[in-house]
């Protein structure tokens, strides 16, 4: 698929497989044995969450997995819905193994199971932190007793069954201290039972919780609420001196009370007392009996609320959405249920324009209504457009983005093609400002996009021109299709302040006008050129990059019908050179007209840590001899110990001399010359033999 090895480093491929569905992962574990390493590291089995392939193919597999993560496992769930293929026997091995277990979910009738129940948490019920269980049957006292004894730092707990005996729930509230959150979901409740200690229970814990569920269905009345408020089914009692409620805040986050028998007064209570300021999330879905005058005086003394569901409160009218229009907190809803409610579109669609957050809406409107909503907040995306009558408008991202961190975006897209990012950009707010982030376009080649017939030149140069400032390396590519004209490149060319790099492999290397622009602007910042065209590359060119480019430390010419001498200017005043490359390059004229070229190459060539010439077929061995040391003659040597007087290239690494006109007598000349040469490539030099390699190869001792 793509090799982790070489391609990606080793802790990003965990990162990408981090967000893999763990059924994958035992999948990708069979390309090699690398993946299987990465596949089967500790850190993404920290969790395991059971789907349906794993109970309904191969529960053994489950189990070993469980058995062999057990020391790092933070997170267990297992979800049965075949109690024939996933059964207690298949529990009973790695219960007593869970050691480190903060978080456990179990969705079975085996939670009824005393034996299961009782050896998971004896187990892990010291460190577990979170336990959800649910099942269709009902949950036997003995079960919340195990809970209360075994689990002592539980913080979140979350129950689900049927035929629910709500006092048995006091058994948990009252000895786990710790905990901070109660969700509790029931479709029946024992009936004509006094549900007054499980109350009082929560009255007594209510001050510490930070969230709380109520979905016990009818159960839940007044009188309850009150008692679970302040202790009492009376109303709550206010200080006869100042006014206020006698009654201490709740530090609730969030609550929900759907389905309940709640109306409006005890929703006026929470108000009045001015109860719940940390507040954020608040749902009555289904809670009938709930009107505008109960819920309006609540709303405005919620700040914090960022979400509020109220489906099917088929009461509510304008008046409570303009409260809420209105109110501290329009600015940071992010989320609103207004589904059957009797609040009409245009109210509904002001609302909307109130709040820049709102990421997940719910309202039934009409096609037109629908088509004429405008919302600021670019994550909102429209699913389902309507079809008939009536549609259901529900906020949708094609990711969820709330698990990938803005840095991870930015490490995946970098994998992407350029021309694949303005795509994506179309997704949300957020992936827009991870697909332009400035790291990505450091770098820019137009082949990427002008390859592909939906972009223009002019669109291209727009994108260059947004991120000139930040750009350090730029490629003019060759292509096919639309090309950036000289207009274009010029919106862009002055504010190239970072350039460090400018690759050019078509005409644009020989447009005077274009070239000078370019350098004027990033020429003070070039350290690597690389100029390509099938055509002539004018002398004046030549001499803007020695004008405008002191800096450059590498220059890669290819091109034919040249000018050397203008080569020959170049290379004296760039005195920072480095590495020379000449490819292809066929000069006009005699070849003795060149000789000036060679000998500024000489001048600066001991500065040289690579040369590279390649396909110059009038390059010979008098042309080597003068880069060597300034002259046609055979190199001299010191007639007393025979080497050559020429001081050697101290630093050159690397020596290309491609398809060249040189024969061995030069190679034996270069002996001793190259004291740190690691690279030689002499391919297609044709009258080179033994002799000449012979001499040579001895005196590189680094190569």
């Amino acid at each position: 698929m793509f090799n982790t090895k070489v391609d990606i480093p080793n802790e990003i491929a965990l990162k990408i497989l981090s967000y893999v569905e763990q059924s994958e992962l035992l999948k990708f574990s069979l390309v090699s044995r690398a993946w299987h390493k990465n596949c089967f590291d500790k850190s993404l089995w920290t969790t395991i969450i059971s789907t349906d392939s794993y109970l309904n193919h191969n529960p053994e597999l489950l189990i070993r997995l469980i058995t062999r993560f057990a020391d790092t496992l933070n997170e267990l769930v297992i979800v049965v819905k075949d109690e024939t293929v996933f059964t207690r026997d298949h529990v009973l091995p790695f219960a007593s193994s869970l050691l480190k277990l903060s978080s456990f979910t179990l969705q079975s009738s085996m939670v009824t199971d005393y034996e299961v129940m009782s050896q998971i948490l004896s187990s892990c019920g010291a460190t577990l932190v979170n336990l959800k269980l649910s099942t269709d049957l009902a949950l036997d006292k003995n079960i919340f007793k195990l809970i209360s004894n075994f689990c002592p730092a539980l913080i979140d707990w979350t129950v689900s069954c049927q035929n629910l005996d709500l006092n048995n729930l006091t058994y948990v509230l009252d000895k786990c201290i710790q905990l901070r959150g109660f969700h509790g979901f029931s479709d029946e409740v024992m009936e004509d039972l006094d549900y007054s200690p499980f109350a009082q229970s929560l009255y007594r814990v209510s001050r510490r919780l930070h969230a709380l569920s109520l979905d016990f269905g009818d159960w839940l009345t007044d009188d309850y609420l009150l008692l679970i408020i302040h202790g009492a089914s009376s109303p709550i009692p206010k200080d006869a001196r100042t006014g206020f409620s006698a009654v201490p805040p709740f530090t609730l986050r969030k609550l929900e009370l759907g389905g309940s028998q709640i109306t409006s007064q005890s929703i006026k209570e929470f108000a009045i007392a001015h109860l719940l300021p940390e507040l954020d999330s608040l749902n009555i879905i289904l809670c009938y009996n709930v009107f505008d005058d109960g819920l309006v005086p609540l709303l405005r003394i919620l700040p914090k609320l960022t979400s509020i569901e109220c489906q099917d409160c088929y009461h509510l009218t304008n008046a409570t959405l303009n409260v809420l229009a209105e109110s501290d907190c329009h600015m940071n809803l992010t989320r609103v249920d207004f589904r059957n409610a009797e609040i009409s579109s245009q109210d509904f669609i002001k609302f909307l324009e109130c709040c820049p957050k709102l990421a997940t809406i719910t309202k039934i409107m009409t096609a037109d209504e629908f088509y004429g909503i405008k919302i600021q907040n670019e994550d909102i995306k429209m699913k389902y457009p309507p079809n008939g009558a009536h549609t259901q408008l529900r906020a949708i991202t094609m990711f969820d983005t709330t698990r990938l961190p803005h840095e991870f975006k930015v490490q995946i897209l970098r994998f992407l093609n350029q021309s694949e990012l303005p795509k994506l950009s179309l997704i949300s707010k957020s992936w827009y400002d991870a697909c332009f982030d400035s790291s990505l376009w450091a770098t820019i080649d137009t082949g990427d996009f002008l390859n592909n017939l939906q972009y223009t030149g002019y669109q291209v140069g727009k994108i260059i021109l947004r991120f000139a400032r930040n750009i350090t390396r730029l490629k003019f590519s060759t292509f096919y299709h639309p090309v950036i004209e000289d207009y274009e490149v010029e919106l862009f060319a002055s504010s190239l302040e970072k350039l460090q790099t400018l690759v050019i492999t078509n005409e644009v290397a020989t447009k005077y006008n274009v070239m000078l622009t370019l350098l004027s602007s990033a020429g003070a910042t070039l350290t690597e050129l690389h100029l390509s065209a099938a055509v002539r590359i004018s002398p004046d060119i030549l001499r803007l990059i020695a004008k405008f480019c002191p800096k450059l430390k590498i220059i890669y010419i290819n091109c034919c019908d040249m000018t050397l001498n203008g080569l020959a200017d170049l290379h004296d005043k760039c005195t920072q050179l480095q590495t020379s490359t000449l490819a292809g390059i066929q000069p006009i004229g005699l070849h003795d007209n060149y000789y000036p070229f060679m000998e500024a190459l000489y001048r600066i060539s001991r500065k040289f840590g690579s040369i590279s010439i390649d396909h110059l077929d009038w390059f010979t061995n008098d042309y080597i001899r003068i880069l060597m040391h300034g002259t046609r003659l055979a190199i001299p040597k010191n007639e007393i110990t025979g080497y050559s007087d020429v001081p050697s290239f101290a630093i050159l690494q690397h020596l290309e001399l491609v398809s060249v006109k040189i024969d061995s007598a030069a190679l034996v000349e270069l002996a001793y010359l190259l004291p740190e040469l690691t690279s030689l490539n002499l391919s297609g030099c044709n009258s080179i033999c033994d002799n000449g390699l012979v001499a040579l190869m001895p005196t590189l001792p680094q190569n």
